[in-house]
């Protein structure tokens, strides 16, 4: 079987902030602070010295979010046209969205299933954070949409090898990604363990790549490396990759777990809605001691994160906002710390 003889399926969510009155800003202000829990959160700060959850209150990434809204279409019109030209059979993509819109391929070989759900028609600061999983108008809930799909092609006749990639509407994801995942998935498969990524974005101002996903120095203390069929791995406990491959075995594995169920899934890992819709199974029969089954190939130098194993954040967002930017692990620093202890054994 040739490398490219494998249809790809592609799953991307894509919300569409819905526009919004003066007077609707107005009422989203007021009616938050004429609550009950309003006043408690005052008499908590007293007593504890927080106010504790505060759900009307806008977070640090607020702003910028609202400055990237009208780059949204751009930004996955370059996503769509960044995965067509991986080499495959066939490229279907499944757009899940809130709103209608249009968007095309450019490949022959390329096709795009647009699925609308109307109900998630609000975000605001009543329903707008991925902590709050029990509103079922919550926009997160548009992550969890293509699941479906993933249980009806887990029941289909397998004619031909399939690959199915869950991807986030912002994030570049080339061919290069696929061997490395691909080349990596079946050394890794005998240990029960899966190729992963790490995502990154530029900051303009230091003018370096940063690892959006590694919040500090402190998690380099954590890195744990190994080695596979001479293949070197590393692994940061528990991290986010905001993207998931599968194969057919991986998607069995999948849909016959807790992992692909919102409210079970709860009980795998302490993360966010959103965020666990996007984790595939990578808390699922977890090898014995390892964090969870991803992990990242090193190049063949064994100095630095193999650079297929990186994805681009496209909008470059949290590196924007220069509180988050600071703390945020930077690649290079990275592959300095992953060279000292190489060196060191």
């Amino acid at each position: 079987m040739n490398n490219n003889d494998f249809d790809l399926h592609v799953f991307i969510t894509h919300f569409i902030p819905p526009k919004t009155s003066f007077r609707a800003k107005i009422m989203d202000f007021l009616l938050p602070r004429m609550k009950l829990e309003y006043l408690r959160s005052w008499a908590r700060l007293v007593k504890h010295g927080t106010r504790g959850f505060q759900p009307w209150k806008k977070d640090i990434m607020t702003k910028p979010r609202r400055l990237q809204q009208s780059e949204r279409d751009s930004k996955l019109a370059e996503v769509v046209r960044v995965v067509e030209s991986i080499e495959a059979s066939t490229i279907n993509f499944y757009i899940y969205t809130n709103s209608d819109f249009r968007i095309s391929t450019t490949s022959k070989k390329s096709s795009i299933c647009i699925k609308v759900f109307n109900q998630y028609d609000k975000f605001n600061t009543r329903n707008n954070s991925p902590w709050t999983d029990d509103y079922i108008k919550s926009p997160w809930n548009l992550l969890w949409e293509h699941k479906k799909d993933l249980i009806d092609f887990s029941r289909q006749e397998i004619k031909r090898k399939r690959i199915f990639l869950i991807l986030e509407n912002d994030v570049l994801f080339t061919g290069e990604n696929l061997e490395y995942w691909l080349e990596n998935r079946g050394r890794l498969r005998k240990v029960g363990l899966i190729p992963s990524f790490l995502r990154i974005e530029y900051e303009k101002n230091f003018g370096k790549w940063i690892c959006i996903d590694v919040h500090d120095s402190a998690f380099l203390d954590k890195v744990n490396k190994m080695n596979f069929e001479n293949s070197e791995f590393m692994q940061l406990p528990s991290l986010y990759s905001g993207l998931t491959v599968l194969d057919d075995e991986l998607l069995m594995e999948y849909v016959n777990s807790k992992a692909i169920k919102k409210d079970e899934s709860k009980g795998l890992i302490w993360w966010d809605l959103g965020a666990r819709a996007s984790m595939g199974v990578q808390f699922v029969q977890i090898p014995e001691g390892f964090s969870d089954r991803h992990v990242i190939g090193l190049s063949t130098t064994f100095d630095e994160i193999d650079k297929r194993a990186l994805v681009h954040h496209l909008p470059n967002l949290y590196s924007s906002v220069r509180e988050l930017a600071d703390k945020y692990t930077k690649l290079d620093q990275l592959n300095e710390h992953l060279c000292r202890d190489i060196h060191k054994q």
